[in-house]
């Protein structure tokens, strides 16, 4: 078993609740990683014994011209293409990030990292995480706290890191 990553694969894309973002677009960082059986291709040196790099950023970049609101959206559609399209990865991770959102202070992005495969976990036990890194505004932290308080996020802090659980 192995693990092949294509890491941050970057795009121009107009994903977001706000109306500049969905004219003017912004910049994504995407990285996908993914675990299958790399052995039959380790002794024959065949593309066709393993997965085509160029087909997962394909398909990555053919969810990425599609506009959505949420990241979370985005994320969960590029995750459902892989696993349709590549039935031998046995688990993704995707990871989507976008760089500096308009959230009224200095976010350095917002990420969202969603995973699965060929045999889904139950809801509960797949969260999806979305992530504030440097978030430097206390109105971000106020949103964040009042998600909470209404019972729509819960927390969980690791390090420099916060991460909500949306529910």
């Amino acid at each position: 078993m192995a693990t092949i990553t294509l890491n941050s694969m970057e795009f121009h894309a107009y994903h977001g609740c706000l109306k500049h973002e969905r004219k003017y677009g912004n910049t994504f960082i995407v990285t996908v990683g993914m675990t299958l059986d790399t052995a039959k291709a380790g002794a024959s040196d065949r593309l066709a014994d393993t997965l085509d790099y160029q087909a997962v950023y394909d398909t990555v970049k053919a969810e990425m011209e599609q506009p959505s609101r949420l990241l979370e959206h985005v994320a969960q559609r590029i995750l459902d293409a892989l696993n349709q399209r590549f039935p031998q990865v046995e688990h993704f991770t995707v990871r989507l990030s976008k760089l500096n959102p308009p959230l009224g202070g200095k976010v350095a992005d917002a990420t969202i990292e969603v995973s699965g495969g060929a045999k889904p976990q139950p809801a509960d036990e797949q969260p999806i995480n979305f992530f504030l890194r440097q978030v430097c505004c206390m109105k971000t932290a106020g949103y964040a706290s009042k998600q909470i308080e209404r019972g729509l996020a819960l927390p969980i802090v690791k390090l420099s890191t916060v991460n909500y659980n949306f529910v």
